[in-house]
Parts: structure tokens; C-alpha cells; sequence
């Protein structure tokens, strides 16, 4: 190769890295400014208890809400990650940064993912992409494990995206999802999507591989379980919340888009002098006594909370969110995401899907049904959103190669 060709490559390869740095600093840049001007006022009760874990974490060596009994409620991924900087002085507004942090590792996530598996313009409209979905600016701004989580399925993705197929990369896949069910316990199932997926396309081998990543997940988080056990004297493999949960998206009051908004009060009464694990046994109980007494009724609720899984809004209820700026503004960015991702299964004989294009899909449906039967959340799925952004991103660009090769046709 002359040395015009080097450095010519040289050039190519530092604009292209060049557009991402970009992207990086500046999320970075406006998160920090976003996380100054939010100072130190945590906005949701959830961001309250995860904060409060970590501080007690980090100041008395407790995973406790408030510093007197141990919990179990909360999974432990997140309030770990924070009581790490909690310890070493870091206050609410750096926390918030490090969410940023994270929203930037994600960037580059689905950056590399798109350009190992198409081109590097596909990476800088995925990149471009993530930048126009700003509800996942707005989360990484609360004190939630959502933007950790999302970052701990990419680099997953990643993985599974990548050409190295080794039992080695097979460790390193169930230690992302033992870290993922460990802050998200609904990836347990997502392991299970892409545990099916590995066997049926021989990924890794198969078979072999699906078990070195499963048992690597199972090893990852048999270490808080045996906490759990040796604390509660109970089984709890990671929180102690599906109950109640489950008791939200299937109890006498609830609705499709409730999501929180359910009054339990005649169940709550109940628990008080219950701990964690018992509380959470008791609600899973009175789920299951509906759910048998109202068969029709369940499953009618379980489609409506299947559709509402690709909602644009949900019925909050909160000041801190203003309702219909917030609703207008999911619709526009994420319907088209969800009109392209549409799209791309519709013109699947023009564009054959690819073995990784169908474990995308496979994720983001899969998810729907399995989050349906507690209840479906826009933030819990914004993890998965991520999915959407990879695939409108590289189906934008087959669209722009399949025109301009009719465009070359057309002029021969």
C-alpha cells in the first residue's frame, strides 16, 4: 500500500471515529448540564429507594431502604453500582452524570454493533437515532437502573453481533447477563430468548455454548441468592417484588395502562409486619387467586397490556412529568421507530432478514408478552428500544443502497 493510501485510510478512519467522539462528548456535555440543573432533587419515590440503598450500602455496609431492616425488595445491580461512588463522596448530581456516562457508552454500543454488522454510515444513523429518542435522556437524568441496563444488553448484543463465536465469548455473554438479571430481573427471560436462539442457529456450538452461558449467569447471581438465604432464611434469587408486580397488572382494579396506578390498599394492610420475602409470597398468592377466579377477564387484560407495550405514553400521574408535552413528544420519535421497525418486516422478501436481524426481533416481541403478564411500562422497555434504533438504523441504509443501485440501472 503507497503511503497516500495509508494516510488516506488513516483520515478515513479518524472522521468516521471523529463523528462518534462527536456524539459522545456531546451527550456528556448537555448531561452534565442537564444534571446541574436538576441539583440534588430526586423527582421519583423509586429514585428515593434506589439512592437510599446505596447510601446505607456504602455508609453502614447494609443493603437496606432505610437503615434498619435488611431488603430484598429492590434487586441489587444498580444501588451496588452507586454506592461505589456513594462511598467515595459522589453526591446526586454526579450520580446523574455517571447515568450519562452510561448513555454514552450506549452510543457507542449500538455504533459498533451496526458497524459490525453493515457499514459504518448504518453505525452513524443508529448513533443519530439513539440522539433523537429523548426520552432516554430524560431517564438517564432519574436515579434508575434503566440506562446501566441498557448498556450491560448492548455490550451483550454486541457480543452476539461480533464474528468470535468461541466458548469464550460464551463466559463473558452470561457474565453480562448475570450483572443484567442482577439490575433487571426480567432479563432472566431474555436469556432464555437468546439461549433458544444460540441452540437453533448453532451459535458458539450450540448446545455447548447455551450452557457455558447460562450456567455463567446462574453462577453470577448464586452469590446474592445465598445472601438472600442466609438473610431471609428464604429462597429470593434476586429481589422480592414479581409479587407484587404481578398483584398490579392482575387484581380487581387494574387496567392495561395502569401500571402503578392500581389500588391494593385492601392487600397492603395485610403485610405490615411482614418482611420482604413473606410480603412478596402473600402478593403472588392473591395475583394467582384473580387470576384463576377471572380467566376471561385475564386474558383480555393480558392482550390490552400486550398493545400497550407499544404505547407512546403512560398514565403517570405524577407532577414531574408534564402529560401532554411528554405524550406528543413520544410520539414523535417513537413512532417512527416502531413505523420503520413495521417496515422492516413488511419487505422482509425484498430484504431477507439476516440470522441477527431475527434474534433483534425475537427480543423486542418476546419482551412484549413476557412483560405483559405483570404489566408493560414505557421505561421498562426502553432498554429494548435500543433494538428498534439498531434495526431502523440499518434498514434506513438498505433502503439508501437498494435506491441508489435502482438509480444506477436506470441511467444504464
Amino acid at each position: 500500500m503507497s503511503g497516500t493510501s495509508v494516510h488516506s485510510s488513516r483520515w478515513t478512519w479518524q472522521g468516521r471515529r471523529g463523528f462518534l467522539w462527536l456524539l459522545l462528548l456531546l451527550t456528556v456535555a448537555v448531561g452534565i448540564a442537564y444534571s446541574l440543573r436538576l441539583a440534588g432533587h430526586l423527582r421519583f419515590a423509586d429514585e428515593k429507594e434506589y439512592y437510599g440503598l446505596a447510601v446505607n450500602l456504602a455508609r453502614i455496609r447494609q443493603y437496606s431502604l432505610y437503615g434498619e431492616e435488611p431488603s430484598v425488595f429492590r434487586p441489587p445491580g444498580y444501588p451496588l453500582l452507586l454506592s461505589v461512588f456513594t462511598f467515595l463522596r459522589a453526591g446526586v448530581v454526579h450520580l446523574r452524570i455517571l447515568n450519562f456516562l452510561l448513555l454514552a457508552g450506549c452510543i457507542y454500543a449500538v455504533y459498533r454493533i451496526i458497524e459490525l454488522q453493515l457499514s459504518y454510515r448504518a453505525a452513524r444513523i443508529g448513533a443519530l437515532l439513539v440522539l433523537c429518542y429523548p426520552v432516554l435522556f430524560y431517564t438517564a437524568g432519574s436515579l434508575y437502573p434503566t440506562t446501566l441496563a441498557s448498556l450491560l444488553f448492548l455490550l451483550a448484543i454486541r457480543l452476539l453481533a461480533g464474528p468470535d463465536r468461541r466458548l469464550r465469548e460464551c463466559v463473558l455473554l452470561g457474565i453480562l447477563f448475570g450483572l443484567l438479571i442482577l439490575t433487571v430481573p426480567m432479563f432472566a427471560f431474555t436469556l432464555l430468548t437468546v439461549a433458544l436462539w444460540m441452540l437453533f442457529t448453532k451459535w458458539a456450538g450450540g448446545a455447548k455454548g447455551v450452557v457455558v452461558t447460562v450456567v455463567t449467569a446462574i453462577l453470577i447471581c448464586s452469590v446474592w441468592s445465598a445472601r438472600n438465604l442466609v438473610v431471609f432464611h428464604s429462597f429470593a434469587p434476586v429481589s422480592a417484588n414479581s409479587g407484587l408486580n404481578l398483584l398490579l397488572g392482575n387484581s380487581e382494579r387494574t387496567s392495561p395502562d395502569a401500571g402503578f396506578n392500581v389500588d391494593i390498599s385492601r392487600y397492603t394492610r395485610n403485610t405490615q409486619a411482614m418482611d420482604d420475602v413473606q410480603r412478596d409470597a402473600y402478593y403472588r398468592s392473591k395475583a394467582w387467586e384473580f387470576i384463576v377466579k377471572h380467566k376471561g377477564r385475564t386474558l383480555r387484560l393480558y392482550a390490552l397490556k400486550v398493545l400497550h407495550y407499544f404505547s407512546c405514553y403512560d398514565d403517570t400521574r405524577t407532577p414531574a412529568v408534564p402529560r401532554w408535552p411528554t405524550h406528543a413528544a413520544m410520539l414523535a420519535t417513537y413512532g417512527p421507530l416502531l413505523l420503520l421497525f413495521i417496515a422492516r418486516i413488511a419487505l422482509h422478501r425484498r430484504f431477507l432478514f439476516t440470522q441477527f436481524e431475527i434474534l433483534l426481533a425475537l427480543l423486542y416481541f418476546s419482551n412484549a408478552f413476557y412483560t405483559a403478564i405483570f404489566f408493560t411500562r414505557i421505561r421498562f422497555r426502553l432498554p429494548f428500544d435500543f433494538v428498534l434504533i439498531i434495526v431502523g438504523a440499518m434498514f434506513v441504509d438498505a433502503l439508501i443502497r437498494w435506491r441508489r443501485k435502482s438509480t444506477l440501472r436506470g441511467k444504464a
